[in-house]
């Protein structure tokens, strides 16, 4: 049974007669043994007809010794674990709100959010509630989802959930013109239909389910294939609101980013003036499937323009239950990557920028690094360009960056001030590298 296409003038409505022969290529199969339907915790019963798959404990790593799952994890998770959250400094506008919200007994964020949402994350469109848009997610198997119950009952709430993103659909891949709804069958004769756009609004308010507790928290990793193909780039904006930043990493794995960035094919093909704020950290965990926890809280704050709104705030944390020897063998890839990316000799391509888009690029591209760090990246990147449009001025044949070989250092220049050396005349790259190791000198001294 196929239903058609939905073009303009055939209405909304749900329990329409749907005939059949007439262009299948917009229907979503609904498949109940892969797709776990749990809505929001005051609407689960009205979804029974679309019963949750059998629930599977998560699968070890094959180098765990201890068998640990996802969910023992979380039901253990102390106070003094959840204090280990770092908060996303970017926050989103949930709903404006009045004086009359500010003046009730119970003011906060949470009781507000209750007054005008009820159990839902976000101000959405009939039709369009959090649990149909996970269906869209599981239907075009753009991830995998496991929910974890309350005492393990499928009547209750959810405490945590995982989430594992299989792959990330282009506009192209929709297989209609993006306004172009499918439709998935969700009981006989009712289907729920689904454009493009939806289908990315599903990847944000799809994770947007708060349990009664105001406590569940997601489990995310990503499949590393997909950095194989084209990220659309509203991927790397949803990445703003909900991956981790580099502070997160064991200091093993944060000290491997930079070598990594620095030799990564995937980040040299990217030109400076189109790198993304967020988008080399974000392959950075994807191509090593680095996984990490997820939570969202509300507040009551004020936009730009000091209106009164209702706050959303994300807070994320590394895996801490990871194992010892996963970390290492973790470890391991990622040097094995930076070797083989070594190897192929890949280098940055030459753009020509100006000096405030070199600052961004180093910035975007090395989040973690000092505004010294990143002047001695742009003086090294403007000394190999100089050199390289004018190569007879190079004296010495050896690699020209001195952020991988070292600056000639004050010695040299301290011996000028004596005898003059006729054997030893500074050059156009001596003077280069005095300048940033100037800059590296003042760094150390100030530490």
């Amino acid at each position: 049974m196929t239903t058609p296409y939905r073009g303009k003038g055939r209405g909304r409505g749900f329990g329409r007669s749907i005939g059949s022969g007439r262009g299948g290529n917009n229907m979503l199969p609904y498949q109940e043994s892969n797709i776990s339907l749990i809505g929001d915790w005051t609407t689960v019963g009205k979804l029974r007809q679309l019963p949750a798959p059998p629930k599977k404990e998560d699968q070890p790593s094959s180098s765990s010794k201890k068998i640990i799952s996802y969910k023992d994890i979380m039901v253990n998770e102390s106070k003094e674990q959840t204090s280990e959250y770092f908060e996303n400094p970017v926050t989103e506008k949930i709903i404006h709100i009045d004086d009359e919200d500010l003046s009730l007994t119970r003011n906060d964020g949470w009781s507000i959010k209750t007054r005008y949402l009820e159990s839902r994350g976000y101000a959405g469109l009939y039709g369009k509630s959090r649990p149909n848009l996970e269906i869209l997610l599981t239907v075009t198997e753009s991830v995998t989802i496991t929910h974890y119950y309350q005492n393990n009952n499928p009547e209750s709430f959810i405490n945590f959930s995982k989430c594992h993103i299989n792959k990330i659909l282009l506009p192209r891949e929709w297989g209609l013109n993006p306004n172009g709804e499918k439709a998935i069958k969700i009981a006989e004769d009712k289907y729920i239909y689904f454009n493009y756009w939806d289908y990315i609004q599903a990847f944000t308010q799809a994770f947007y389910y708060q349990n009664p507790k105001n406590k569940h928290s997601w489990f995310f990793s990503v499949n590393p294939e997909i950095v194989d193909k084209p990220i659309p780039n509203w991927f790397f904006n949803w990445w703003i609101k909900f991956g981790p930043s580099l502070e997160i990493l064991p200091k093993e794995v944060g000290e491997l980013y930079t070598p990594w960035c620095e030799n990564s094919s995937l980040i040299s093909k990217i030109a400076s003036n189109k790198l993304i704020t967020g988008q080399c950290p974000c392959l950075f965990f994807i191509k090593f499937q680095i996984p990490w926890i997820w939570r969202w809280i509300v507040t009551i704050s004020k936009d730009k323009f000091n209106i009164p709104i209702l706050e959303r705030n994300f807070f994320y944390k590394w895996w801490t239950k990871m194992s010892s020897e996963d970390i290492q063998d973790l470890i391991s890839r990622v040097k094995i990557v930076i070797n083989e990316d070594k190897a192929t000799g890949t280098k940055e391509h030459s753009y020509q920028y100006s000096m405030a888009d070199l600052k961004d690029y180093f910035q975007r591209k090395y989040p973690k690094e000092s505004e010294e760090e990143v002047m001695v990246r742009i003086l090294d990147h403007m000394k190999n360009q100089f050199f390289s449009t004018f190569p007879s001025t190079v004296v010495r044949g050896d690699d020209m960056s001195t952020s991988s070989q070292g600056s000639v250092g004050q010695n040299m220049f301290e011996g000028l001030a004596g005898e003059s050396q006729p054997d030893d005349e500074p050059t156009q790259e001596d003077f280069w590298d005095a300048m940033i190791q100037s800059i590296k000198t003042k760094k150390d001294k100030s530490q």
